[in-house]
């Protein structure tokens, strides 16, 4: 069990140096919009490939169909619900930093689960949870900008916004460690579950956010470009591990 959680946390170190060295980052220098969108394009081409090459044949290969489908079911409600709570916070008249934290709120909520994903696909194999890393430090190399600028944006203090980022940063180590305790000894119906969770969350994350986020800037042939070069980069290390 210990060398299993060193593994998590290890790997899960890389997403997290992620999402915190590029939120530092765009606290002192914040990316163009258009650079934003190359970003998430690549990250969600890299993420949908993680689940069509790694996740979805797994869940297949374990042909517990009720157990997936609830899974599946769970995991488009709670990112629904998550988004719901994202709205209702954007709607609200706070002022200054009120605001600022309520979304720090939200997107710990959504690194959290990530993290939870990651560990619990760590339970599954190993190499299930090599390729999820990768995934999920695409993302948070988008995410981590976003979050730092949007805090300023806000009207928190350079300082304060940098130290909320490393923050809500860390959580995948939480989620992570929380993924392999639970699900370590974990029935076969129950990874089946969690996976199709997973799929679930990933598969709304490129859908609903990061394609639609970048889509809010001029489309360019390098953008839409950028979708495929992550999903076959993920394609071609998939069959290089296997």
């Amino acid at each position: 069990m210990l060398g299993q959680i060193l593994t998590v946390l290890g790997f899960t170190t890389i997403a997290v140096v992620a999402f915190a060295a590029s939120g530092v980052l765009a606290a002192f220098f914040p990316p163009k919009r258009l650079m934003q969108s190359y970003l998430q394009h690549f990250a969600a081409g890299v993420v949908f490939a993680a689940v069509a090459v790694e996740v979805l044949p797994d869940v297949m290969h374990r042909n517990a169909p009720l157990a997936a489908s609830v899974g599946f079911a769970l995991g488009v409600a709670v990112m629904l619900a998550v988004r719901s709570l994202s709205e209702t916070i954007g709607k609200r008249p706070e002022a200054g930093g009120r605001g600022a934290w309520s979304m720090v709120v939200v997107i710990g909520i959504d690194v959290l689960i990530d993290g939870l994903l990651l560990g619990a696909a760590f339970a599954a194999g190993q190499g299930l949870g090599g390729l999820l890393v990768l995934a999920l430090s695409a993302e948070f190399l988008s995410l981590g900008p976003s979050t730092s600028s949007q805090l300023i944006r806000n009207g928190l203090p350079r300082k304060t916004a940098i130290l909320a980022t490393l923050g809500v940063a860390s959580l995948p180590w939480i989620g992570g460690l929380g993924g392999i305790l639970v699900l370590s000894n974990a029935s076969d119906m129950m990874m089946e579950a969690v996976l199709a969770f997973g799929s679930a969350a990933f598969l709304y994350l490129v859908t609903e956010e990061l394609l639609v986020e970048a889509h809010e800037a001029a489309e360019t042939p390098l953008a839409t470009s950028l979708f495929f070069v992550g999903f076959l980069a993920v394609l071609v290390i998939g069959m290089l591990v296997h």
